[in-house]
């Protein structure tokens, strides 16, 4: 077995962790967060006595000095590779946002809506009883190479300050255009799903946002397509597929044929900063009859991936990892440690690129989830021994609430050896080089 080699503590770098579909982002890496704070691989005892006495705490940090970030947001509905950057790492995370993405998307036929998924309240419906694997193929066809989009409108972009609904509303042209993006895409139809009768014949489980729009709300669209296609005139990359409301409405189960909606899986490849749910939006569009989101997931950024084979971590392979990460926590406090030279085993990584090899597997969120339940059943039972050494007879409240503080039930929490969610974030961690400032507090301030 090679030889582990514990990167230098606290721990600067990226990985990857797999996002699940419904909490936001910001919420799974403030869950993430409040478990590195816990770890003894990511907790700096010096670094929290120099912000509490010397130091303002800086933008974006903990009250411990740790600082975490996320390359690249997932809506609440989308799941798959989220990659957080640690401390120093954080400064690496634009060129994941700006890096090439991999998705893997299901789209609905039959209704757009506010949010273009399944979040927000049905804008449109049309017929999608004519809708075949023939012809959405044929529409992919515009969606290939460079295209131009312009950012969803039916969301809560603001120009000036002001969403844009409330230029709509009181009659007001736009200030300006709304930028025009290029960006560089590649999709593949991977799954048809046709029209079915019911829900468990054969076909999907999918179903249309029951919120509709008010006719107020519907008049407020309108003057809003307007405005948008009026400031667009004239500007490169030409006007955003915007729908029409019609007149009629169309059930989500046919009236001529009884059946519901097909549905359609895309594959696609796209550069930074395209908005992956207007391809399944503008598809809709181009077809005459709508569509949204019902599923979207990130399955690969730079070289991190949502699924793959990778080997499981022996008993052996933890004994070895348990006992380099010993041996530098125990050699943390005695001595400087010069971390300048550090060097990469694989820059790639830091530039956010996809690896000619194999990629590096996401910590599975199963394994994140436990560890956080794990943590919050610890505290309650700390809480539960707090009130009942305090409703001892005779017992001294201030020594009770000093010996069992924060901080030392923090740090309590901290012993033994690694658990099973820091073994899986070590082995897929990428280090990241951390300058020496000359060996003056350079522990204490690894960023």
């Amino acid at each position: 077995m090679p030889k582990f080699a514990a990167p230098a503590l606290p721990l600067n770098g990226i990985f990857p962790i797999e996002k699940p579909s419904g909490p936001t982002s910001m919420r799974v890496i403030d869950q993430v967060t409040e478990l590195m704070l816990d770890s003894k691989l990511f907790a700096d005892t010096s670094k929290v006595q120099f912000h509490k006495h010397n130091y303002k705490r800086k933008k974006n940090t903990t009250a411990h000095g740790l600082k975490v970030g996320q390359g690249g947001t997932l809506d609440p509905l989308a799941d798959g590779v989220l990659v957080v950057g640690v401390n120093r790492g954080t400064k690496y995370l634009q060129q994941y946002l700006e890096g090439t993405k991999e998705y893997e998307s299901i789209g609905i036929f039959g209704a757009t809506t506010t949010t273009m998924d399944a979040e927000g309240p049905v804008l449109s419906t049309g017929d999608f009883d004519n809708i075949t694997r023939e012809d959405v193929e044929k529409a992919l066809e515009k969606f290939q190479g460079e295209i131009h989009q312009t950012p969803p409108i039916f969301s809560a972009l603001k120009m000036d300050g002001k969403p844009l609904y409330e230029y709509a509303r009181a009659n007001l042209p736009l200030p300006r255009p709304i930028p025009v993006r290029k960006c560089t895409v590649s999709v593949e139809l991977i799954d048809f799903t046709p029209a079915s009768r019911e829900p468990g014949d054969g076909g999907h489980e999918y179903k249309w946002p029951e919120e509709r729009l008010s006719e107020e709300q519907k008049d407020v669209f309108r003057k809003l397509t307007h405005l948008v296609e009026d400031s667009q005139k004239g500007q490169e990359g030409g006007e955003p597929a915007l729908p029409t409301i019609p007149d009629q409405d169309f059930p989500e189960v046919s009236a001529k044929t009884g059946l519901r909606p097909p549905t359609f899986k895309i594959r696609m490849t796209v550069s930074g900063g395209t908005y992956v749910r207007s391809i399944v939006h503008d598809l809709g569009i181009a077809l005459g009859c709508g569509a949204h989101v019902v599923m979207l997931r990130r399955t690969r950024q730079g070289r991190f991936v949502l699924n793959g084979e990778e080997e499981s971590l022996t008993e052996e392979a933890k004994a070895e990892m348990q006992r380099a990460m010993d041996e530098q926590i125990a050699n943390l406090g005695a001595k400087h440690v010069s971390r300048s030279d550090v060097e990469m085993e694989d820059d790639t990584a830091l530039r956010g690129e996809k690896p000619t090899g194999p990629g590096t597997v996401c910590v599975p969120w199963s394994v994140l989830d436990k560890a956080i339940k794990e943590r919050e059943q610890a505290m309650s039972t700390e809480e539960e021994e707090i009130e009942e050494r305090l409703a001892a007879e005779g017992a001294d409240a201030k020594q009770i609430r000093q010996a069992l503080s924060k901080e030392g039930r923090r740090a309590a929490r901290m012993e033994g050896p690694l658990k099973e969610w820091e073994h899986e974030v070590l082995r897929r961690f990428i280090s990241v080089p951390v300058p020496d400032n000359g060996g003056h507090n350079n522990r204490s301030r690894p960023y």
